[in-house]
């Protein structure tokens, strides 16, 4: 078919905003203009969430675009813990995304057992957190309309530089992941016996 724009939505919420919007095609950077010029993207505030629109036409072909943008005030620095809460995939997003891999690289090398993380979505997303303490979120397929959220703790020493939030939040933040925990497992369980009887049915239907 025929296509003139694409566009993504970006959540705003706790403070968080965004800058330094790149839209590009390969070696073709996008220019910054509200007249909706073929080539051009525009940022239009919704309150709860940017809305980035990118011109151009497209006709019965595959046409590739990156999004390039920087968040600012992701991480919050309590007196016990740095926090990141944030969804890096909205339940908004009205695309199929495939083979996600996100990335929380800190600013130093920090051991992996001084970082906790917990990440929420489809079941079948999974992370780690390497050697150097950056912790690696992946998924072959998220679907539309399906959240990805990483939660992560760190010492509130390595951001020196943000603002101190008189607060003590780690083992709350703890105890309620703990119990996002036993419940993502309930889920996974259910979603296992789900699909048994799904065979089973089929094996039953082939008469096997």
């Amino acid at each position: 078919g025929k296509f003139k724009y694409a566009y993504q939505d970006l959540i705003i919420s706790d403070g968080i905003r965004y800058d330094d919007i790149i839209i590009s095609e390969g070696d073709q950077n996008y220019f910054l203009s509200e007249k909706k010029e073929q080539g051009s993207f525009n940022v239009i505030n919704k309150d709860e969430y940017l809305k980035i629109r990118w011109n151009f036409k497209a006709k019965n072909e595959s046409r590739t675009f990156m999004l390039q943008y920087t968040v600012h005030d992701v991480v919050k620095r309590y007196q016990d813990a740095g926090v990141i809460y944030y969804k890096f995939i909205g339940q908004k997003w009205k695309k199929t995304q495939t083979n996600i891999t996100i990335q929380l690289i800190p600013p130093g090398k920090i051991d992996k057992f001084d970082i906790q993380a917990w990440i929420y979505g489809p079941l079948w997303a999974k992370y780690e957190i390497d050697y150097y303490g950056n912790i690696i979120a992946t998924a072959k397929q998220i679907p539309r309309k399906t959240f990805l959220e990483i939660i992560s703790l760190y010492s509130p020493d390595i951001f020196p530089q943000l603002p101190i939030i008189k607060e003590y939040v780690k083992s709350k933040i703890i105890k309620e992941q703990e119990m996002g925990v036993i419940e993502a497992n309930r889920q996974r369980e259910l979603a296992v016996e789900k699909e048994k009887k799904r065979i089973e049915r089929l094996k039953y239907a082939k008469g096997v």
